[in-house]
């Protein structure tokens, strides 16, 4: 996204001395918006630079939804400035999602401002998908903990801790990939099942084939016994042959995509 020219460095370089508190958010997203106000084009580039590359990523507390909605804003007037429509209007729609109380007022998006047709927009459901479980804590979205995040818009997300503190808190653009963090394994964890239940299934089917075939191997010693039935057993081993192969390739798959997904 074209914000992050102003930032300057990755978010998770950020070191941060002390956790910032809710209070020193909002002051500062109250600084950047009378910038806007005054059209004073270097303080509110300045604040955004503070706001998004600043003190979001050093946030201790929760990022409350009507916080996300005015950081959202302030988003779209500077990536809409900067000509980057497309993702001026997904900040945009994710601070009208953020909160629906939050209406922007007109000194600071006038009427006549392309991203108000945002809020004049019909409601639609969004297309959302769910990310990792973190192994503790949890995840939140917009200040909703919540594990879904929608497709097109832009997010604030945040990992806390088993305390309610935020770990990370970052802006992300449509498309950028959610932060690393300790997650619960489910599709590792899946696959190793499907591995352990083929393997142990396609094992019996393998014994239920080699005993068969030995049925076979002896029936057919015997000089009376009948053509039909030895067809019979014969097809029979075949069938368990081929689907114990099946089973244990199936195993061998699974255990392969655990051992490549690993902790995801």
């Amino acid at each position: 996204m074209v914000w992050l020219w102003l930032v300057g460095t990755e978010a998770g370089a950020i070191e941060c001395a002390d956790s910032v508190s809710r209070a020193e958010l909002d002051t500062a997203v109250d600084e950047t918006e009378e910038a806007w106000k005054n059209v004073d084009d270097t303080a509110f580039r300045d604040g955004l630079n503070t706001v998004a590359g600043v003190l979001l990523p050093c946030m201790g507390d929760a990022v409350t939804p009507d916080a996300a909605a005015r950081v959202h804003l302030l988003m779209a007037l500077h990536l809409f400035g900067n000509g980057d429509e497309d993702n001026a209007f997904a900040s945009a729609r994710a601070a009208r999602a953020a909160s629906a109380a939050f209406v922007p007022e007109a000194d600071l998006l006038p009427m006549e401002h392309p991203l108000r047709v945002v809020w004049a927009e019909a409601a639609s459901p969004a297309k959302t998908r769910h990310v990792p479980e973190p192994k503790s804590g949890s995840v939140a979205f917009d200040g909703v903990q919540t594990r879904n995040r929608t497709d097109a818009q832009a997010a604030i997300v945040q990992v806390f801790d088993d305390t309610g503190f935020a770990k990370t808190t970052t802006y992300l653009g449509v498309g950028e990939p959610m932060p690393l963090y300790p997650a619960v394994p489910r599709r590792r964890n899946t696959l190793l099942g499907c591995a352990i239940g083929a393997g142990a299934a396609g094992g019996g089917l393998y014994v239920g084939a080699w005993s068969a075939r030995g049925n076979v191997f002896s029936a057919a010693a015997d000089v009376s016994a009948d053509p039909s039935d030895l067809d019979r057993q014969r097809s029979a081993t075949n069938v368990l042959s081929v689907l114990s192969t099946t089973l244990l390739a199936t195993a061998a798959g699974c255990g392969t995509g655990a051992v490549l997904v690993g902790q995801r």
